[in-house]
């Protein structure tokens, strides 16, 4: 047989439990909104800019030039104006400094047989010609002729001189004359060694 369920009047009901998350929503998102429109309106607000305040170091001003600002730029571009208009005839070239000098920084063959290669540098021209000669007892004179090229920072005169040319092996005295314009330098001399 089936017994009736019995209720009881006085049992409780487990209640169900309202969620919070709306009320805190309700809260929360107003004073987010109101916040929010606070730091805008700070952040927005016209900067007073005081001519005495210092600036930090390594900071830009980007405002507008100030009177003072305007005045030294003007001045400026008419200083500059007149360097310009005043300026004198650039330096002396190296041609007029009446001096004219060669040194050579090599002069030698890479090996057997082979050219031998003659390295200067000249000071006091920017074009011109050396003169070169090798000499040794009792050998026919070699001479050439090279050309002085002025390259970035300095001039220079090189060439390589055909191992056939020379004909000879052995100790030859060299000998560099550079001439530009009317100045002829003093020789530049060295004893090289040539391997036919």
């Amino acid at each position: 047989m089936l017994k009736a369920q019995h209720h009881n009047k006085n049992m409780k009901l487990p209640r169900k439990k309202r969620s919070e998350a709306p009320l805190i929503l309700a809260i929360a998102v107003p004073v987010v909104i109101a916040g929010g429109a606070v730091v805008y309106m700070l952040g927005n607000q016209p900067k007073q800019h005081s001519q005495t305040t210092a600036r930090p170091v390594n900071s830009v001003d980007y405002g507008p030039p100030t009177d003072q600002e305007k005045q030294e730029t003007t001045q400026s571009k008419a200083d500059i104006i007149q360097q310009n208009d005043t300026k004198t005839q650039p330096s002396t070239p190296p041609e007029a400094s009446k001096k004219l000098t060669i040194n050579i920084s090599r002069a030698s063959q890479l090996g057997k047989g082979q050219p031998v290669n003659i390295r200067t540098f000249v000071d006091g021209a920017t074009t011109g010609t050396c003169d070169v000669t090798l000499t040794q007892a009792g050998k026919p004179t070699v001479t050439a002729t090279f050309i002085i090229a002025f390259e970035a920072t300095s001039s220079t005169c090189n060439g390589d001189v055909a191992a056939a040319q020379i004909g000879t092996s052995g100790d030859w005295q060299l000998s560099i004359v550079a001439k530009s314009a009317n100045l002829t330098s003093t020789a530049a001399t060295q004893t090289i060694k040539v391997d036919i």
